[in-house]
């Protein structure tokens, strides 16, 4: 994947690339995005197109079929790259290659085909498409695909091209080949030109261009690049090289002998480039959706955006603190989400709301050092106004301490059976705790004095839930539902609160945790962490994200990142090495997975979720032992991962400091600008600040 000489570049066109054979996605959820269009290549099919999504245009119905010599050739492999889709296909002595790329940052897509002849004999051959669809626009893109769109006011034929017409645009079929309809015309049905035998040995190739947009912008697509679709073709995997590589400016670069742990890192980082989005019509540019793969989840779930919450300042800081403030100017007391075309509420009130801004603050400001940022007005208050605002929120002064209760909404887990996890929830009160700390590190950075004490009120919380909700006896934490009785549910969200030393509970408390947490007959798979414990009632098999079964992508390693900042190396690995499988098999990853097998949920249109991206975070973070401390000196403690011999990351940028890490089998070191630190492992390197 990455030469392990020196200077030798990445290898761009099969850094992400997963073979048929390897991959267990499903023709459904299996799709290519380019920033402005979705489109599914449905891989059971060797030159067969499913689903067209370019915001805010949408054709959830739209199917185009080749047909060869009267039928359709099944494909008896594929290979899914980011920018391509190639399938390949046998029947009656021909072999059908076709190559599906989305053009660059258009709302168009090209299929390349080459029919070769594998007899002995000459090859009559007929070529037959079928188009069928409607059209339609959606203003709001939420949770789900868009569904239902209207059907076509009308099909349209002329210069060899169709078009399925709808009310504020088309979708325009161009061929290289010269196509004519059959009648009625509603049918789609178009045949190509006589074509002359194939010889033996010889082959035809030959393009089909698709676009969706309004009416005069689908022609012009469609006349430029049906120019030259092989140049077309060109452009379009130089820009997806040009994406790669401006990623890669900013993130850091792994290169290691285990193989498995790379694969697993790149291809989360991936997640970023597949989600974004350059749509015109949208507030934000650029625009970082929940979802992408097929129109599925295109909003932005203040969950899913927060959790690589330590990523997107490195990614982009200008883009970190464009979502956060639309986040911020939302009331996050009564939705979860915005939609992308004008930063509006979307959905009902999560209560994860206030970590997610917190973390997501923190992070930015620590990251980047730019405590300027604290003092922005955002609708009348400060950034650092709006995050005291959010810490506090629920709680009530008037009170040394409150157990807040979040109500009966279902809205932190979703439980799908009769046993809810409603009411005080001890996991989002112990996240209090370290909510008030972390707000407590930016109010002290930009100078603002908060109306109570946060530290004092952290410390009354943690004493009040050790008395009230801490059963020594189960090691482990009741709720209290809406009408006062208290009960026990065993949901991994528990385990979010370990990490930060005695901010959220007392080190008995933590280890009870850690050793439930570490119990195969509780919460620990062969493929991932359970979100319930095996042996909770509650615990539902087929509610794989928060029920039971699997978890959220991003849950497992943000719980070995808490078990990393605890000190627990060896059980944070427990938990990673059981994640090395996603980088093999799955060529993005959706909202949740199966911890007792290699599955994936199927039951969400959210297949490349942006979570997806935490498991980067806890390789830069927590492997490699990462921490921007209070004066923004860095911190450096890895360790080596097992089954490693030598791993390296490189282009660290934090907090001003340009560095580099090298871990050895007995040893590692930190070079930063004409400086070499080495120290052997359980110790830190600290790299001083930079002056401001």
């Amino acid at each position: 994947m990455i030469g392990d000489k020196k200077g030798e570049k990445m290898n761009f066109t099969r850094m992400f690339a997963i073979k048929g054979v390897d991959s267990i996605i499903s023709p459904e959820d299996s799709g290519l995005v380019n920033e402005k269009l979705a489109v599914n290549g449905w891989i059971h099919d060797a030159a067969e197109i499913r689903t067209l999504y370019a915001p805010p245009f949408f054709s959830d119905d739209f199917k185009l079929k080749i047909r060869f010599n009267g039928k359709t050739v099944p494909a008896s492999d594929h290979l899914w790259e980011p920018d391509c889709l190639t399938r390949k296909g046998k029947a009656r002595g021909m072999e059908i290659t076709s190559c599906l790329i989305p053009a660059a940052n258009k709302r168009a897509v090209i299929m390349r085909i080459t029919v070769a002849n594998r007899r002995k004999t000459a090859l009559p051959i007929t070529i037959q498409y079928e188009i069928t669809g409607g059209f339609g626009k959606n203003e709001h893109w939420g949770f789900g695909k868009p569904r239902n769109c209207p059907f076509a006011l009308s099909n349209s034929y002329g210069d060899h091209r169709f078009s399925i017409n709808g009310r504020d645009g088309k979708i325009a079929v161009a061929s290289s080949l010269k196509i004519k309809p059959l009648f009625p015309l509603c049918s789609g049905v178009m045949d190509a030109e006589k074509l002359p035998d194939i010889q033996p040995g010889g082959s035809l190739t030959f393009y089909t261009v698709i676009a969706m947009s309004s009416f005069s912008e689908a022609d012009l697509l469609l006349a430029g690049i049906g120019k030259d679709p092989e140049n077309s073709i060109a452009q379009a995997r130089s820009h997806w090289r040009q994406r790669v590589a401006k990623l890669m400016a900013v993130m850091p670069e792994l290169k290691s002998d285990n193989r498995d742990l790379e694969k697993i890192y790149y291809r989360s980082l991936l997640h970023f480039l597949l989600n974004e989005w350059d749509v015109p019509e949208f507030l934000l540019h650029p625009y970082y959706a929940t979802g992408a793969i097929n129109g599925g989840c295109v909003c932005c779930y203040l969950w899913n955006y927060g959790e690589p919450y330590r990523m997107w300042s490195i990614l982009d800081p200008q883009s970190a603190k464009d979502h956060l403030k639309t986040y911020l100017a939302l009331d996050l007391s009564s939705c979860f989400a915005f939609f992308p075309e004008d930063g509006s509420p979307n959905g009902p009130y999560y209560p994860v709301n206030q970590e997610k801004v917190i973390f997501l603050a923190h992070a930015y400001v620590m990251n980047t050092g730019d405590t300027a940022f604290l003092h922005e007005k955002l609708k009348g208050k400060t950034i650092i106004r709006h995050l005291v605002d959010q810490a506090l929120m629920h709680d009530d002064l008037s009170k040394s301490a409150v157990l807040v209760n979040y109500g009966d909404g279902n809205n932190h887990l979703e439980l799908r059976r009769e046993l809810r996890y409603d009411g005080i929830v001890p996991d989002l009160n112990l996240r209090r705790c370290i909510n008030y700390h972390l707000t407590d590190k930016l109010c002290r950075l930009a100078g603002f004095k908060p109306e109570t004490d946060l530290i004092q009120r952290a410390e009354n919380l943690k004493k009040l839930i050790r008395k009230e909700l801490f059963s020594a006896k189960d090691n482990w934490y009741y709720a209290i539902d809406m009408q006062g009785s208290k009960y026990l549910r065993y949901t991994m969200q528990m385990f979010k609160a370990i990490g930060f030393g005695d901010w959220a509970m007392e080190s008995d408390e933590e280890n009870a945790l850690i050793k439930m947490l570490m119990d195969k007959d509780e919460f620990l798979g062969d493929f991932g962490i359970h979100s319930l414990s095996k042996k909770d009632p509650a615990y539902d098999e087929r509610d794989i994200d928060n029920g039971g079964p699997g978890a959220c992508i991003s849950f497992a390693p943000a719980l070995a990142d808490r078990l990393y900042m605890a000190g627990r190396n060896k059980e944070g690995d427990q938990i990673m090495q059981r994640l090395l499988w996603l980088g093999s098999h799955l060529p993005y990853w959706g909202d949740s997975q199966r911890a007792d097998i290699m599955e994936y949920r199927r039951d969400t249109p959210l297949q490349s979720d942006i979570q997806g991206a935490a498991l980067s975070q806890t390789v830069i973070f927590g492997i490699f032992g990462i921490t921007v401390k209070d004066d923004f000196s860095i911190e450096v403690k890895p360790h080596l991962f097992p089954g490693t011999g030598m791993m390296v990351l490189k282009n660290i940028r934090l907090a001003g400091i340009n560095f580099s890490i090298r871990c050895s089998r007995d040893k590692f070191s930190v070079h930063s600008g004409k400086q070499t630190f080495t120290a052997p492992y359980g110790k830190s390197i600290i790299l001083p600040p930079v002056k401001r």
